[in-house]
This record gives structure tokens, sequence and C-alpha cells, in this order.
């Protein structure tokens, strides 16, 4: 199950919104939806939060691209999701970053193998850093059912 606390359409082009709404959460599914068409994003098990303004590690995190249907695992678990005030869903070398709108994703594809694996492949770029124009990004607070 899932609920949406975040999106785009709704929210606005706003951090402190994001923060408001997604913060403290648990577990979220970030999904970035690009201009171009690819839809990409991130899982994390962890919290973001504005209060840590530092990395937090996660086992379980990952970045995802629905269109290749694949999935890249974080192979530097220290640096799983960087929370602060000023970045929206931001992973290393991965999402919104603080020098950039709510509308742009980051990808840096020389960086991003170095935390996760064949990282370079999950949005093309060549070869260096790159935003993309978003047209929606929504994070949802995932439940998990006992078992």
């Amino acid at each position: 199950m899932s609920e949406l606390l975040y999106s785009l359409s709704n929210n606005r082009e706003n951090k402190s919104k994001f923060h408001e709404l997604c913060d403290n959460k648990g577990s979220t599914l970030t999904l970035f939806q690009i201009k171009d068409g690819d839809k990409v994003g991130i899982f994390t098990s962890k919290s973001w939060d504005i209060v840590t303004k530092a990395w937090k590690e996660d086992e379980k995190i990952f970045i995802f691209n629905l269109n290749q249907g694949k999935k890249y695992l974080n192979i530097r678990k220290r640096y799983s999701i960087f929370c602060d005030q000023n970045y929206g869903p931001y992973t290393d070398y991965f999402g919104i970053n603080n020098n950039k709108s709510m509308k742009s994703l980051y990808h840096d594809a020389i960086n991003i193998n170095n935390t996760y694996e064949n990282g370079a492949n999950i949005l093309p770029s060549n070869g260096k850093a790159k935003y993309y124009d978003l047209t929606e990004v929504e994070v949802y607070k995932i439940f998990f059912k006992d078992n």
C-alpha cells in the first residue's frame, strides 16, 4: 500500500512543502517524470528530514528506471539520502539538489558509478552531469504488510 504525500502538480515547486509533507514518514518511493518521457525513482527505507543536515545510510535504498525495467543498487551505503532543508529528494549524484528547482532532476553520470552499480546507465547524459526537466515529482509513503 502507499499514500501520496507530495506532488509537484498539487504542491508546486516548493522544497519547504516537500519537507512539510514528507519528513519523518518512514519508507518512501519518489517518482520523477522527465519531460522526455523517462520515468525514474528512488526507494528509501529511511525518513527524509531537515534536521540531519547530512547523509543517512540506508541498506535498502535503490534507484530505478521504469522505461528500462531496471533497478540500480547502492554500493556506497554511506551516501544513501541527503537530508537538508535546501534539498528535495536527493541521493548521491541523483535527485533534486539545492542548485536547481523542484522541476530539475540532477544526474551526474561520471560520479554516480561510485554510488550505484552501473549508475551511469540510469539516464543518458553523454558521460557528464546533466539537469533534466521534470513534468512531475511524486513522493509516496510505503506501507508494508506484516507477514
